[in-house]
């Protein structure tokens, strides 16, 4: 594969190439100066810090440890110092598990993370802390590292719109201001990971408030 080391500022330590799930026996790992790179770049000199390796051996397709199979839940954009706590007495971790891509130089929490409450009133839901913050972007992704099994996972929406009164929503959507989960059973991890993708339709953005991963062996609820 091709490398760049190039950055716009000095770093140290970072891991520039990885892979994971080689079979176990003998490998090689060779470094090929091509004598090119980044146009921008001053210099064309590499130097290998360190190379780490683990013979660690797991289940297919999972880590040696195989992963969490317990409850998880998260809240994106909540700021509190502790875990929400639900109405079931059910703890919910402030959540910053997600990928997106908002250009060079961005501050990505700020533009795709609400962190300030939208508003007070949260309808048809008896948690409507967990429906105030959220995640925002045209596209974006959440990995969820679990174990094998299969699990149930929880989508939970809120339309909160600043201006809710200067932009009306034509079609309806999914009711301002009111909570709307999106549940979807039987799924299985992945090489380790549950992801999940949201796209925005049209003009609209995606979103996302939080987000429950259950194990659909009994063992919670």
């Amino acid at each position: 594969t091709l490398i760049d080391c190039w950055n716009p500022r000095p770093r140290a330590n970072q891991t520039i190439y990885s892979r994971s799930g080689l079979k176990q026996a003998r490998h090689e790992l060779r470094v090929v100066l091509l004598g090119r790179g980044n146009p921008i770049s001053e210099g064309a000199e590499v130097a290998v810090r360190a190379v780490y390796y683990s013979a660690a051996q797991g289940e297919a397709r999972f880590g040696s440890g195989g992963g969490p199979r317990g409850p998880q839940r998260m809240i994106f954009g909540y700021t509190g110092r502790k875990d929400y706590m639900d109405s079931r007495g059910n703890a919910w971790r402030p959540a910053t598990e997600f990928v997106i891509r908002s250009g060079y130089g961005r501050d990505v929490f700020k533009d795709a993370l609400w962190t300030e409450r939208r508003t007070m009133y949260i309808g048809n839901t008896d948690d409507p802390e967990l429906y105030r913050y959220g995640i925002h972007g045209k596209e974006f992704r959440v990995n969820v590292t679990a174990g094998p099994g299969t699990y149930r996972v929880r989508l939970l929406f809120a339309n909160t719109p600043l201006h809710w009164f200067l932009e009306p929503d034509p079609e309806g959507g999914f009711g301002t201001f009111r909570a709307y989960d999106a549940v979807f059973e039987g799924i299985e991890p992945m090489h380790g990971i549950i992801e999940l993708k949201l796209t925005g339709v049209g003009e609209r953005e995606a979103i996302l408030q939080a987000l429950e991963v259950l194990p659909m062996d009994g063992s919670a609820q």
